[in-house]
């Protein structure tokens, strides 16, 4: 057996948790529960919200990476043809 637990806090700020209990090897049943879940919650929305949000937060900071990557590439270059 497994379990998942999910922690759900509504727009009134009312915090409930949402325990999933499975038999190992069915995990397909219990993602149905939890996206029957998040529909019924009226979470649908405000689920993919974050996905999106952690999506764009995740291309900021390769964006920010990126960039300190290609500053350390300056410095090294300027040391090699010095």
């Amino acid at each position: 057996m497994s379990a998942l637990l999910i922690v759900h806090k509504d727009a009134t700020g009312k915090v409930t948790n949402v325990p999933f209990v499975y038999k190992d090897g069915n995990l397909l049943e219990v993602l149905e529960n939890i996206a029957k879940y998040i529909k019924d919650a009226g979470a649908v929305d405000t689920l993919w919200e974050g996905v999106a949000t952690d999506r764009l937060h995740l291309i900021h900071n390769q964006k920010v990476h990126i960039k300190e990557l290609e500053s350390l590439l300056e410095e090294l270059m300027e040391v090699a043809y010095e």
